[in-house]
């Protein structure tokens, strides 16, 4: 689960990289949901794919951490990044295809779920 040892500087980097992957998900998951795929489409400082793109990134940083700093009690907080991360990706997909059904179920599959 999410453990984080405050007494090691890697844990706590894990920590705050995966926080900051929650927040930017949890915006485009309420963005989504308040403006219509229009409004949303028109977002170009980040985009969508942009904020996504980045997210991906900071998994990367994540997993090369877990692997490389034996900080495999982390691999929980990698693997939840990464699910929060392609949902992002999905989300930018949806909007940049104008699929509003798609968006509509992802917004409503993420919303069952609960940001840990």
């Amino acid at each position: 689960m999410y453990a984080v040892d405050t007494d090691d500087e890697y844990s706590r980097l894990v920590q705050a990289v995966y926080d900051k992957v929650i927040l930017e998900s949890s915006k485009v998951l309420l963005n989504s949901k308040r403006f219509s795929i229009h409004i949303l489409k028109l977002a170009d400082d980040p985009t969508y794919q942009e904020i996504a793109d980045a997210l991906l990134e900071v998994c990367d940083m994540i997993d090369f951490l877990v692997k490389h700093r034996g900080l495999e009690e982390h691999a929980w907080t990698c693997a939840k990044a990464r699910d929060y991360a392609k949902f992002v990706a999905d989300v930018a997909k949806a909007i940049e295809a104008c699929d509003e059904v798609e968006l509509k179920r992802l917004t409503e599959e993420m919303d069952k779920g609960s940001f840990l």
